[in-house]
């Protein structure tokens, strides 16, 4: 990515001819590295790069932030569906995600971490009867899932 090259064009189609040897090869790794790192565009800092080269970033910018939101959405509905729950949306909000979601028609909004997927905020309240101990931190978000379910079935979830 960001390496420069000379390409023909026959008239419908451009073809690879060869490398651009004037072409500063340092300038591509210092923007394969930025983008590695996500900095953004507006920020870049790259000795002798062109407009050309800043605009090619911004585009690979704007990709790599559609394919890393992609992803952190796929893992979010492969939680879901092994759990046997509906995945509806959720909201990035960079260490955690709420996610809202729906359990045999029921619907709930849970906060977890966006690293382990770890239960921060449950949606429901999760307090052990004997104890009265705060057990959300127990779970992940898969398996809050399966308590919900559980909840449900015993008629332990109250709405108000």
């Amino acid at each position: 990515m960001f390496d420069v090259v000379i390409a023909r064009f026959d008239g419908a189609n451009f073809w690879f001819d060869q490398i651009d040897f004037n072409y500063d090869p340092e300038i591509a790794v210092a923007m394969r590295e930025a983008l590695a790192d996500l900095i953004e565009p507006d920020k870049l800092n790259v000795p002798r790069s062109t407009s050309h080269n800043k605009l090619a970033y911004g585009i690979a910018y704007l990709q790599e932030l559609e394919m890393r939101k992609d992803m952190k959405e796929e893992r979010l509905k492969d939680a879901a569906r092994r759990a046997g729950a509906k995945y509806r949306s959720y909201i990035d909000r960079g260490d955690t995600f709420t996610v809202e979601y729906t359990v045999d028609g029921e619907r709930y909004t849970s906060t977890v971490s966006s690293k382990g997927l770890d239960v921060v905020t449950p949606g429901i309240c999760l307090t052990d009867s004997r104890t009265g101990e705060d057990t959300s931190k127990r779970f992940d978000f898969q398996s809050l899932i399966h308590v919900i379910r559980q909840g449900q079935r015993q008629d332990d979830i109250y709405r108000v």
